[in-house]
């Protein structure tokens, strides 16, 4: 196992209105942007460990030690 990396946030929702004439249309969508670093980091054989922003609110490592349990944090 290579590197252990902690990647935080990059997850959001997306929420769009359309109008047209007197018609009106909305759509939602959750969205993340993690996947060129998962896949750079697969090809150099390194570990990532992906928290998206809803998860992190609560899972967040709460102490120094815990953080220090990755080499790099990518927020």
């Amino acid at each position: 196992m290579g590197i252990r990396v902690l990647c935080v946030g990059e997850s959001w929702i997306s929420h769009d209105q359309y109008h047209k004439g007197f018609d009106y249309f909305s759509s939602s969508a959750y969205e993340t942007g993690h996947f060129y670093l998962q896949a750079a980091l697969d090809k150099a054989g390194e570990f990532e460990l992906y928290m998206p922003s809803h998860i992190a609110s609560e899972a967040f490592p709460e102490s120094i030690d815990d953080l220090r349990k990755y080499e790099n944090h990518i927020q």
